[in-house]
């Protein structure tokens, strides 16, 4: 299986960019794409990697886990999430702004929840 530095130039590549541009794109250097890519380190934070993805036009699960794209949620998913979600708040309408923070929570909080059954099944 490939790595997540393996991945992310994989994509880079594909999407025919230098280093450099992927870096302002995301808003961080042409060298921390490089460790990256290298295997030096990994992002710390789960939002640059959603940067990353965003970008490469991938998954972030791809991107970290080298899982397929079926486990990003489709725009569908995202509507029907968002509609329940205002019900919890009496019915009230969420703004651009805050749907996306749900949206991006929410998907922040099932990747946790993923790593945590992959390192449930490695400990057995």
């Amino acid at each position: 299986m490939s790595s997540y530095g393996e991945r992310l130039l994989k994509a880079r590549k594909k999407k025919e960019l230098t280093r450099v541009e992927l870096g302002k794109l995301c808003g961080i250097t042409g060298r921390t794409i490089q460790n990256y890519e290298l295997g030096h380190v990994t992002p710390n934070r789960i939002d640059v990697s959603q940067r990353l993805a965003d970008v490469l036009d991938i998954s972030v699960d791809y991107l970290i886990y080298g899982e397929k794209e079926e486990t990003e949620l489709t725009e569908e998913d995202k509507k029907e999430i968002l509609a329940h979600a205002s019900a919890l708040f009496a019915g009230g309408k969420l703004s651009d702004e805050e749907q996306l923070a749900f949206i991006y929570e929410l998907q922040t909080l099932y990747m946790k929840a993923r790593q945590i059954i992959k390192d449930r099944e490695d400990e057995q």
